[in-house]
């Protein structure tokens, strides 16, 4: 079964190399490591949390995060975290 996943887009992880994530996190409202986990897709950002991500670079949510099909298997599962 094919499903879809929300992946960060080039663009995305040249802007993130402008700051720190900690730094990103704190303007955004959020915790260092989800940004983190966003950032090598481990997670999908809220929709909120997107939108803040995409406003803090002045971006359009679309440039930043894209839809890709993935095989049955789905999302990359993060090593660190416990629940996947």
């Amino acid at each position: 079964m094919n499903q879809q996943a929300v992946r960060t887009t080039k663009l995305f992880r040249d802007l993130i190399r402008s700051t720190t994530h900690k730094e990103l996190a704190k303007e955004i409202g959020v915790s260092r490591s989800l940004i983190t986990m966003i950032t090598h897709n481990f997670r999908t950002p809220s929709l909120g949390v997107a939108l803040r991500i995409a406003k803090r670079f002045n971006k359009n949510v679309e440039e930043l995060f894209t839809l890709e099909q993935t095989g049955s298997e789905g999302a990359k599962q993060c090593k660190k975290c416990k629940n996947g």
